[in-house]
C-alpha cells in the first residue's frame, strides 16, 4: 500500500475539524434563533428572524427535543406543568410518581418525554356547556389519563412487591417565584406555587373508578393547602416514618417541607391541620424588605 504524504493527513483532519466546526456554530446559532423568534409580550419578533427559524431551524430543533422555552432560557427550572400519580398497592401502600421527574444528566431524553406527558394532560379539560364553572375530561383527555395510569401500574408494580390496584392522577402547575417572593425566602417548591387539578382515579388497568363509563370524569381545582394537608395525613403519618420523600415516596414540595418542618411528619391532632400548615409554611417566610420612595 502506497503510504500518502503527512500534508495529505492534515488535510482530511482538516475539512473533519471544520465540518465539525460548522456543525456546532449552526446548532447554536439555531438555538440563539429559537429563543428570539417567537413573540413576546409587547414586542414583535422579526419577519427576517421567523422567516430564518421556520425554514433552516425548526424541524431539526423539534426532532432533538429543543424548542421548549425552559430548556435554554432557565436550566435547573423545574417544569411549569407536572404529573402526580398516587397509586395504592396491594398490601395497602402509597407510592407516588412524578412525571417528568429529576433530570438524568446521562438520559436527558427521557425527562423531556415524560414533560410531554405533563403537557398533554394541561389540555385535558374542558368546561361543561350546562355549567361554565364545572371542569371535566374530554374524551382524549379521559384517554390519555387512563393510559398514564396503566403506564404508572406497570412501573411501579414492577419496582415493588405488590402490584397496583388504583391510580389517582392529577394535573399540576407549577409557577415561577415572582422577585418579591425570592427576597421573602420562598424556595422553589414551595407549596404556594403549586396548583394540582384531580383528574380522577383509574384501576390498574385503566379503567376509570371515580366515575360511570357514560358520566362526565369531574376535574375540580384543588387548594394546595388542603391537597397537602390530606397527604400528610392519608399518607405520612400512616408510615410512621420521618420526613424522608425518598422512603415515604411524596411528592417533591411535600418532601421537601417535611424536611425544613420535621414536626409535620409526626402523627397528631387532624382537626385544623390545614391551618396549621398554612401558619408552619408562612412561619418560614423573611420579613419584607423596606420600599424605597421611588416604588411608591
Amino acid at each position: 500500500m502506497k503510504p500518502q504524504p503527512p500534508g495529505a493527513t492534515r488535510g482530511i483532519f482538516g475539512w473533519i475539524q471544520g465540518l465539525v466546526s460548522v456543525v456546532l456554530l449552526w446548532h447554536f446559532m439555531g438555538l440563539f434563533i429559537a429563543a428570539v423568534a417567537p413573540p413576546m409580550p409587547g414586542f414583535a419578533p422579526s419577519a427576517l428572524i421567523s422567516g430564518i427559524y421556520e425554514r433552516l431551524f425548526r424541524r431539526p430543533l423539534e426532532f432533538l427535543g429543543l424548542t421548549n422555552p425552559h430548556r435554554y432560557y432557565a436550566p435547573g427550572i423545574s417544569p411549569f406543568t407536572q404529573a402526580w400519580f398516587r397509586a395504592t398497592l396491594a398490601d395497602g401502600a402509597v407510592r407516588w410518581m412524578e412525571l417528568p421527574g429529576p433530570r438524568n444528566p446521562i438520559l436527558p431524553a427521557r425527562c423531556q418525554r415524560r414533560f410531554g406527558i405533563a403537557m398533554a394532560l394541561q389540555s385535558s379539560t374542558a368546561a361543561l356547556p350546562q355549567d361554565p364553572g364545572t371542569q371535566v375530561l374530554t374524551p382524549s383527555g379521559r384517554l390519555l389519563a387512563s393510559s398514564y395510569a396503566r403506564h404508572v401500574a406497570v412501573e411501579l408494580g414492577r419496582a415493588s412487591a405488590s402490584p397496583v390496584v388504583e391510580v389517582q392522577v392529577y394535573q399540576v402547575v407549577h409557577r415561577i417565584r415572582l422577585p418579591q417572593e425570592v427576597q421573602r425566602g420562598w424556595p422553589a417548591t414551595d407549596l404556594r406555587l403549586y396548583a394540582p387539578r384531580y383528574l380522577g382515579t383509574f384501576s390498574a388497568d385503566g379503567r376509570a373508578t371515580s366515575a360511570r363509563d357514560d358520566a362526565p370524569l369531574r376535574a375540580p381545582n384543588i387548594p394546595m393547602s388542603l391537597f397537602a394537608a390530606t397527604i400528610l395525613r392519608e399518607d405520612a403519618w400512616p408510615a410512621g416514618k420521618q420526613a424522608s420523600g425518598s422512603t415515604l415516596h411524596l411528592p417533591t414540595p411535600i418532601a421537601h417541607l417535611l424536611k425544613r418542618i420535621p414536626a409535620l411528619a409526626k402523627p397528631q391532632d387532624a382537626a385544623g391541620l390545614r391551618q396549621r400548615l398554612v401558619q408552619s409554611v408562612e412561619s418560614l417566610d423573611a420579613p419584607a424588605p423596606p420600599r424605597s420612595v421611588e416604588e411608591w
